[in-house]
């Protein structure tokens, strides 16, 4: 019993310190597309395409991120 409240204390940990709830993000979207932008506050943006499940990490900022993908005709909103 006390190893796993130990463990259940572990996890706990680890998803509370890892959580990055106050990041600041914008969904892209348009009929085809849908992309979730997220500053990571670290001088890098992280590019989400929630169509087909894949994210990457950029150096660009996170304003020049938003400006490109309402440039190629997507409605990003927080």
């Amino acid at each position: 019993m006390r190893y796993l409240l130990l463990i259940c204390a572990i996890m706990f940990s680890i998803v509370w310190v890892s959580c990055s709830c106050d990041k600041e993000c914008q969904s892209c979207t348009n009929t085809n597309q849908d992309w979730t932008i997220c500053d990571n506050e670290d001088g890098t943006i992280t590019r989400t395409n929630n169509v087909v499940d894949t994210a990457f990490t950029a150096t660009a900022s996170y304003a020049e991120s938003i400006a490109f993908f309402e440039s190629q005709g997507l409605d990003c909103k927080k």
